[in-house]
């Protein structure tokens, strides 16, 4: 009786001592001594984690021989010119990679870079690009007959929801963060919503409950449709893939994008905690900057594999997920942030009328994660830092980096590479 007793006080010290280093490693996260070590290392700071494994064949990138592309020298943003090397030390960014995708099986690795001693092979954090990634799952699901529809409710596939501000709520809505769900993002805040969703998290908490806390901003049959970015929508996208084909979005990953696409890094996603295993889907991916690229270029191919050209994903869904389809949704809506909005993609406006989409989308996450493709230029940029100022200017921020994309998709399309 006393040794049983030893043995629990024991493992009771080992996972409290798990849970404090959790939660010191979670408030020390964006420390800016620590920030880039962390963004690239975030399997060794006490998270629990599901791994993608990648197959032996991979889509591979053509070197370019002919000439050493080289990034502008300059661009403009619409309060200032930047010097792009400038600006790239500025914004902490530890990877740059430039696609310029020649037909569905063959790009030419324009550009690559590294910074902050990241490389090709550090696996760093997706935040909320990782958002992206879980539409393509969603899609997926429905082509193999998983989901029925976008029109169903959200509860269909998740039933313990119907007590939350996610009840009677479509797929759709979701996809497009039109749920209506009350939620603060703001990562500056203390109190808000997305910082207490942290702090459970690093404690090890139920999340399910956490989820299941949240509710509707206001009587849905008063409310109009208004496009509310919360990351909550997307979890709720996973706990419905999760519900409808009874795996886990690791190995549903795994088994119909990961090895299928060839990507060339293990994948790992973050869990809640090691017993309920519930991956965190609104933006705890984790891999090299070079598969976040390749997934951009599945996208630029209509959801065909950059390794054999196969259909991964339906060439209808990734138009629709890139493509603002109601008022609410278009760029220039909201002002403050002036982009449009798809399914879990980011859709800029034109220069000449920002109420217009441009043809080019991207996936972006905080503190600088950006997957950006271009049909007009045949051009994937993939972007990762570290950013310990972000939250100082983080909407103008995101605005700029649109603009510097944009200033590298035409030089690559202006040159003969």
């Amino acid at each position: 009786m006393k040794l049983l007793l030893i043995i629990i006080v024991l493992l009771s010290a080992i996972i409290f001592r798990q849970n404090i280093c959790r939660l010191y490693n979670t408030i020390t996260l964006f420390d800016q001594n620590k920030i880039v070590h962390n963004f690239r290392n975030m399997d060794t700071l006490g998270f629990s984690y599901n791994t993608a494994y990648h197959g032996i064949n991979i889509a591979n990138f053509n070197q370019n021989q002919n000439q050493k592309f080289l990034l502008p020298e300059f661009f403009d943003s619409e309060y200032s010119c930047h010097i792009v090397d400038g600006w790239l030390e500025e914004n902490w960014v530890t990877g740059l990679v430039v696609l310029k995708v020649n037909n569905v099986t063959n790009t030419t690795l324009l550009f690559e870079q590294y910074y902050r001693d990241n490389n090709k092979d550090s696996k760093v954090i997706s935040w909320s690009t990782g958002k992206s990634f879980v539409s393509a799952l969603v899609g997926i699901a429905i082509q193999k007959g998983y989901i029925d529809s976008v029109d169903d409710y959200v509860t269909k596939y998740v039933p313990l929801l119907e007590k939350s501000g996610y009840n009677k709520i479509k797929i759709k809505d979701v996809l497009q963060m039109s749920s209506g769900v009350k939620f603060d993002e703001d990562y500056s805040n203390f109190w808000s919503d997305i910082n207490k969703m942290s702090r459970t998290i690093a404690l090890g908490g139920n999340f399910d409950n956490f989820m299941m806390s949240l509710q509707q901003e206001k009587p849905q049959n008063q409310s109009k449709k208004v496009h509310n970015y919360i990351s909550t929508d997307t979890q709720v996208l996973g706990m419905v893939i999760k519900g409808a084909t009874n795996e886990s979005l690791t190995e549903f990953l795994q088994k119909n994008l990961w090895v299928l696409g060839g990507f060339e890094c293990n994948l790992f996603w973050l869990l809640d905690n090691a017993n309920s295993q519930r991956e965190l889907a609104f933006g705890t991916i984790n891999t090299c900057t070079r598969d976040y690229a390749r997934f951009g270029w599945l996208y630029l191919n209509k959801g065909k594999s950059p390794l054999d050209g196969k259909e991964l994903i339906n060439a209808e869904w990734v138009n629709k997920s890139v493509t603002p389809d109601e008022p609410h949704l278009m760029p220039g809506t909201n002002k403050k942030f002036p982009l449009g909005y798809g399914y879990q993609w980011w859709i800029p406006g034109n220069p000449n009328n920002n109420t217009q989409p441009f043809g080019d989308y991207l996936a972006i996450g905080v503190y600088g994660q950006f997957i950006y493709v271009s049909p007009m230029h045949n051009v994937v940029i993939a972007m990762n830092s570290a950013n310990p100022n972000y939250n100082v200017r983080n909407d103008l921020l995101e605005l700029e980096t649109i603009e510097m994309f944009r200033a590298i998709a035409n030089k690559a399309n202006s040159e003969k590479i």
